[in-house]
């Protein structure tokens, strides 16, 4: 874990196989109950049904472990049946990205990179990362989000949002509330019509060479 990880209490990170969630093991159990709290409600509901794993630096004693299992399952998460391992801290070559023979779809890497910020993007804002992006708040109009891998917003994504920047066509843009001025995945670009109502549902955008951006209903059990 790195030292950044370890300063603060609870730090949540999206891997191909589920949550991570480091926790500080020196500071107070009663604030490592409540700030674990706070950043999932504040997924709206995005994190229910995900696999997870808790690792505590030092290690948590089983008392705190046992309420911090008890906050995750309230909010939909399920502990993993095989422990989810943390990624190498070392440096390695990016693997090349693999797609399955049969629907061309991307099989996301086991070390592929998941940044989470708990933040919403403001106008002016332009932010780009290497791999997947996971954002606790909106992309609000005039900011600008850009990932080489998959756009996850746990809000409205109103303002523009660029996914397989590096010209990955399998990156996906999942959003709580997709209104945006502008998608682009890979070399494909979409806008939102003028006058289009926000559906009350997460919607999914990805692309395909022949038909470029499509937008449809999110659902977590639909593979591609």
């Amino acid at each position: 874990m790195s030292p950044q990880t370890v300063q603060q209490l609870v730090n949540i990170k999206g891997t191909p196989n589920g949550l991570l969630i480091y926790c500080n093991g020196q500071a107070d159990p009663k604030a490592l109950e409540i700030d674990l709290q706070t950043k999932l409600e504040a997924g709206k509901g995005f994190f229910k049904g995900a696999k997870y794993s808790i690792y505590g630096k030092p290690p948590l004693d089983p008392s705190t472990l046992d309420k911090l299992h008890t906050i995750c399952t309230e909010h939909g998460l399920t502990p993993a049946e095989a422990e989810i391992t943390p990624p190498q801290q070392a440096v390695k070559p990016r693997p090349k990205v693999k797609t399955s023979k049969t629907t061309g779809r991307r099989q996301h890497s086991e070390n592929e990179q998941t940044h989470l910020l708990q933040r919403s993007l403001r106008s002016g804002t332009k932010e780009t990362y290497e791999g997947n992006v996971v954002i606790l708040g909106d992309v609000n109009p005039g900011a600008e989000i850009r990932a080489t891998g998959d756009i996850l917003v746990m809000g409205a994504l109103r303002g523009v949002a660029h996914a397989g920047c590096n010209g990955n066509i399998n990156a996906v843009i999942v959003a709580y509330k997709l209104h945006p001025s502008q998608l682009r995945i890979a070399n494909k670009i979409a806008r939102s019509p003028e006058g289009l109502a926000e559906r009350p549902y997460p919607e999914l955008a990805y692309a395909t060479e022949e038909d470029g951006i499509i937008i449809e209903k999110y659902n977590p059990n639909k593979r591609r």
